[in-house]
């Protein structure tokens, strides 16, 4: 197991998010919450784009497939690290953030989707009105929480709200 997977894994653990792949959700999951950690503070050096459910980096997926065979062969290697407090601050600074509010009705991973997507729009354009249109275009199924969305990232001080 090189750096880059046990970074994952311990960010993942520390965030409370599976590092199982096998579902869809799952790896949603693991791409927005390393996007929103990154976005907190927490860097592991990858770049993002615009894609079907949002911010996605292909590099990340590389990663923890690569994680996946690692942890499926038995490499257990992780568990002789810990994350330095550079790292681990951010993480759990947001960690919060990652939980579904009881007020607002989506699974993790669209929840997830939702605020990495406003976190993104809001980054690229520094404009409110034009990351709320384009939210709405992009992810009508999750608008009618984009108000809720944006209180709670503002709530936890992500940068740009």
């Amino acid at each position: 197991m090189d750096w880059a997977q046990i970074r994952i894994k311990l960010f993942l653990e520390t965030l409370g998010i599976s590092s199982d792949i096998t579902m869809l959700q799952n790896r949603i999951c693991i791409q927005k919450a390393i996007f929103l950690a990154q976005e907190a503070g927490a860097d592991l050096g990858y770049s993002y784009s615009w894609y079907v459910h949002g911010p996605y980096s292909p590099e990340l997926t590389t990663d923890y497939y690569e994680l996946d065979n690692d942890l499926s062969t038995g490499d257990e290697d992780y568990q002789k690290y810990k994350l330095i407090s550079a790292l681990n601050d951010p993480l759990q600074k947001i960690k919060g953030l990652l939980s579904v509010p009881q007020d607002v009705n989506l699974p993790q991973d669209k929840w997830l989707e939702l605020i990495s997507s406003i976190v993104f729009w809001q980054k690229i354009t520094n404009d409110e009105k034009i990351t709320k249109e384009r939210v709405k275009t992009d992810k009508k199924d999750l608008f009618k929480y984009y108000i809720p969305a944006r209180k709670v990232i503002k709530q936890y001080g992500l940068p740009g709200f």
